[in-house]
């Protein structure tokens, strides 16, 4: 409350009367005397400034009704999410606390209704207003994510993790009519996110851990997942004065701790599933070779409808399924020389790849690269059955040298 009689000794009738019409704040905040900070002895925006800076060293605003704390990377993930900039300074601003909500209002000594419009209850807050409210809840549990039992109290991280192209593909699986969700015997009742790893803008790696039951024994299936979606690699047969010879790359593999010979390969960038395109494009970035879109050919679609057309070479802990094509051509003794040895890679990216050119008969005792042994078998028995288009007559284009 204002004390009047004071204010009555030092002003006018018409400064206490316009004093009055100050609206204060609902809280119980003792005033505080602030000293003036400007040779004039004016309290300016300026000194205001450096009052608050003063108060809090960090410069934040201490907002007393949020305890949100997001971990560095989170602010990362942020910023770096493929959404309008409207929507990422929106959700900024939600986490800060920094919206327009009764406390807030209140907080700047702006008369409001205590009562929130849309449902009558009290002390609005942002949580209140996007996961509380039976309203808000109404809109949110309409959305897709609320099917699959998630809970609203999920950070940032899971969040983002949960509406990513990664995590919405491995459920259209377990939902689709081959998936193990499709008859009904096993259920999912738990999701838990365990780790998020970016690739630029978008998440490239996913670990989490899905609780699946057996309805029948209660049980749970193993359920531990490493989601990284599809993959695309490719055979190449070179021919030359009467030899096949395959294209390899060799590239440092930390995880298993040693050089790798394997096929040109590289992960799917986008959502648009462009399986060609992606394959021609690693063996550019990876060879220096650009193949012709035409003569490659599909190994997995000579795969029996049943499995899908899909190769999963390590189902038990990873979603990762394979695409492997095959492409022949004919080039000069030349080329096989300027490939031998020759160093690419996006250097930018941490990639450091050696060519090799081997003979293909050789191939498969001197790789220890999955998709180099698969593909020699899907191309071995496709051609023992006649599957196989005629042999191009085309050669592959900018093979430069070293």
């Amino acid at each position: 409350m204002w004390d009047l009689p004071r204010l009555s000794q030092v002003l006018t009738i018409a400064e206490v009367q316009a004093i009055r019409q100050i609206p204060l704040s609902r809280h119980s905040h003792e005033d505080q005397l602030l000293r003036h900070h400007t040779s004039s002895r004016q309290f300016t925006v300026h000194s205001a400034y450096h009052h608050f800076i003063m108060l809090n060293p960090f410069g934040r605003a201490r907002a007393s009704s949020s305890t949100f704390v997001m971990h560095p990377d989170g602010w990362r993930l942020l910023w770096r999410l493929p959404i309008p900039p409207k929507v990422t300074w929106f959700i900024w601003r939600c986490l800060h606390n920094a919206m327009a909500i009764n406390a807030n209002i209140a907080r700047k000594r702006i008369p409001v209704d205590p009562l929130i419009f849309f449902c009558g209850q009290r002390d609005e807050s942002v949580v209140h207003l996007f996961v509380e409210c039976n309203l808000a809840s109404t809109v949110m549990w309409c959305s897709p994510a609320s099917r699959y039992d998630f809970k609203a109290s999920l950070s940032f991280n899971e969040w983002c993790a949960i509406d990513s192209s990664l995590f919405k593909q491995w459920l259209k699986n377990m939902q689709s009519e081959t998936g193990i969700l499709a008859h009904g015997d096993l259920s999912l009742k738990r999701v838990l996110i365990q780790g998020v790893d970016m690739f630029g803008k978008r998440i490239g790696f996913l670990k989490f851990k899905a609780d699946v039951l057996d309805k029948e024994t209660g049980k749970k299936v193993p359920g531990i997942v490493f989601a990284r979606g599809p993959a695309v690699a490719v055979l190449i047969l070179l021919e030359s004065e009467g030899e096949t010879y395959v294209v390899l790359t060799e590239q440092v593999r930390v995880p298993v701790g040693r050089l790798i010979l394997e096929l040109p390969a590289g992960m799917l960038d986008d959502d648009k599933g462009d399986f060609i395109g992606t394959a021609v494009r690693e063996v550019e970035e990876e060879t220096g070779i650009r193949l012709h879109l035409e003569d490659m050919v599909d190994l997995i679609a000579f795969l029996d409808l049943s499995t899908g057309c899909r190769v999963f070479p390590s189902p038990g802990g990873c979603d990762e399924e394979i695409s492997l094509f095959l492409y022949r051509g004919h080039v000069g003794k030349e080329i096989i020389t300027q490939l031998q040895g020759k160093e690419t890679g996006l250097r930018e990216h941490g990639e450091l790849i050696k060519v090799h050119v081997v003979l293909y008969d050789k191939l498969w005792r001197i790789t220890a690269d999955a998709k180099a042994l698969m593909a020699i078998a899907l191309y071995e028995m496709a051609k023992r059955e006649g599957l196989l288009p005629p042999h191009p007559r085309s050669s592959p284009t900018d093979c430069p040298s070293h």
